[in-house]
């Protein structure tokens, strides 16, 4: 068997490697902190967590990213931490994420997607009343925010009664 002088020296090795691979982490987080702090990387992955369905680290960068930028935690962003707050389940703090930034998102999604959360909820009646702004807001709009706004606009429809 093995002596216990080389049981040492072996121990001290994987010892060292995990050290090394500790301190590799640590930058690598560190880094991470400066990507994410560049707005665009931090939204953007965050985004793309989203979109993979890892809600919780999504929720996890947008929050980095407002802690290291708030001007960079606009209305798009809050959007996408709102609907991260919401896949995790983690409804009053989603509803309050969606009361703010309905009123300042561009466009009609943010409204369509807080509606849908309601019903889940069963919150019909303020539900309905958010899809029929939708429709309110198109009538009359330019033809170009019509189009843009079509995916909702549709979605409001079929939701109303």
């Amino acid at each position: 068997g093995e002596s216990d002088p080389e049981k040492l020296k072996a121990v001290i090795g994987q010892t060292a490697k995990l050290a090394a691979a500790v301190r590799t982490a640590a930058a690598e987080a560190s880094c991470l902190d400066v990507m994410v702090a560049s707005n665009s990387y931090g939204r953007g992955l965050g985004r793309a967590k989203l979109m993979a369905g890892d809600a919780a680290e999504a929720e996890r960068l947008f929050i980095k990213v407002h802690e290291l930028d708030p001007a960079a935690f606009d209305a798009e962003v809050e959007l996408d931490y709102a609907r991260a707050l919401a896949l995790q389940g983690k409804n009053d703090a989603a509803m309050r994420q969606y009361e703010n930034v309905v009123p300042r998102y561009p466009g009609e999604e943010a409204r369509c997607r807080f509606a849908m959360l309601l019903q889940q909820l069963g919150q019909e009646q303020r539900a309905q009343q958010l899809f029929r702004e939708i429709l309110d807001s198109v009538k009359g709009a330019p033809g170009y925010y019509r189009r843009r706004q079509a995916e909702w606009v549709r979605i409001a429809r079929q939701q109303l009664k």
